[in-house]
């Protein structure tokens, strides 16, 4: 992911940047500005801006509106040690993904980045053989992957795919949204509408059941991706 820095405060720039390769090594590209007319002259790939409300002078909401639209896909943090003197204007004219206060906690930082990441991954097509045809879907439109021996059923909203691959091998492939609870059983955890300790219950009322072998390690998954939507 292709993350941009902007704060007037160099200390708050190096803060963060340290904040990110010290968690995430060079899994992110970072790059870093210290004010606006900078950021605006940016022309590389943007999925996430962080930025200050106020950078010096200027107003960090209107540069992040300017940046957004040159870089329309981009996902905008906002941070700020003074939240309450712009909790009016924070959504005036843009939809912040996100809103940190100082002194950052890195947990929600990380939080944070770790959606995007995984909304990213989501939009990335999925390959596969179908009917002898290369075939592909995008991970987001995938509901649950369900084994009948050799073949595996892949649902999606509009059409179900039957194709020959060992639930190894789609799990190299697929992002971490889509976790394994039985043995004839992966699902995107994003279409889980309810969950005991013995069934899911998918979004288009498919009961799914979770095995003894896999409870652990799915209730773990499961615990880890809600605390992150919250």
């Amino acid at each position: 992911m292709n993350i941009v820095l902007c704060d007037d405060e160099i200390r708050t720039i190096h803060f963060l940047e340290k904040l990110i390769f010290d968690h995430y090594g060079e899994r992110h590209t970072v790059t870093s500005f210290s004010n606006a007319s900078a950021l605006l002259d940016y022309d590389g790939q943007a999925d996430l801006l962080v930025t200050d409300i106020k950078l010096g002078e200027m107003n960090g909401i209107a540069q992040a509106i300017l940046f957004s639209e040159k870089h329309p896909k981009v996902k905008v943090i906002f941070i700020s040690g003074y939240p309450s003197e712009f909790y009016e204007d924070i959504f005036n004219g843009i939809h912040p993904y996100a809103f940190l206060g100082k002194p950052i906690r890195e947990e929600r930082l990380y939080m944070h980045i770790d959606n995007i990441q995984r909304s990213l991954d989501c939009r990335q097509p999925f390959h596969f053989m179908y009917k002898g045809t290369p075939t592909s879907v995008s991970m987001a439109d995938i509901k649950y992957i369900e084994s009948h021996g050799r073949q595996k059923f892949l649902y999606t909203d509009h059409k179900t795919y039957i194709i020959n691959q060992s639930f190894e091998q789609l799990q190299e492939q697929l992002s971490a949204v889509f976790v394994r609870c039985h043995s004839a059983f992966i699902v995107n955890m994003n279409y889980i509408s309810n969950c005991t300790s013995t069934n899911l219950v998918m979004g288009n009322g498919s009961v799914i059941p979770i095995g003894r072998k896999y409870k652990t390690d799915f209730q773990s998954k499961f615990l880890q991706f809600m605390e992150s939507d919250i």
